[in-house]
């Protein structure tokens, strides 16, 4: 993808002038939800000048034994921080969903949803450090963009296949 020339704020532009807008989609146990969360969401929302930004709590997160709250009360808690930021949308299609919350299932189906809107996946850099333990995480690069959140103290650490996977597509800033 590069700049078309002329900025739409919320859509790409590919050479060939397909513009499509651009969603993210920021998941996670939200347990709870806090002001980091917050921030770093409409902060990579800005930034990237995202037509929208969806959090999405985790309603069986299989990489967690237990959480502290249930998935409902994660659910109301992250609706409830949202009330004051109208630019960042609650999507609660994991907590609806039986079973393990895989965030390829997920991507597989937002991707039928939206066709060809561009997608991106918010996570930390702790996160994407395990990004191989993700039930069929190789197949996330074919439905989306990835985009890692570092916090100043953090450091990458991927290796094997995960490595080889994520070096090619490395950015190291974000340009706009």
């Amino acid at each position: 993808l590069a700049d078309a020339g002329s900025h739409h704020p919320g859509i790409v532009c590919r050479i060939d002038m397909n513009c499509v807008p651009m969603t993210g989609i920021f998941g996670g146990t939200f347990d709870p939800v806090h002001f980091g969360h917050l921030r770093a969401a409409s902060e990579v929302r800005e930034r990237l000048e995202l037509s929208e930004l969806r959090l999405m709590p985790a309603g069986n997160p299989p990489h967690r034994s237990v959480t502290h709250a249930s998935a409902q009360h994660r659910l109301a808690m992250l609706k409830l921080a949202l009330e004051g930021h109208p630019d960042l949308l609650v999507d609660d299609r994991e907590v609806r969903r039986d079973g393990y919350s895989y965030m390829v299932d997920t991507l597989e189906e937002i991707r039928r949803e939206e066709g060809s809107r561009a997608l991106l996946l918010i996570i930390g850099q702790d996160a994407a450090n395990v990004l191989d333990t993700w039930h069929d995480w190789q197949q996330l690069f074919r439905l989306t963009h990835i985009v890692i959140m570092r916090r100043p103290d953090s450091r990458d650490v991927y290796s094997g296949q995960l490595l080889r996977e994520i070096q090619p597509r490395l950015v190291h800033e974000a340009r706009y």
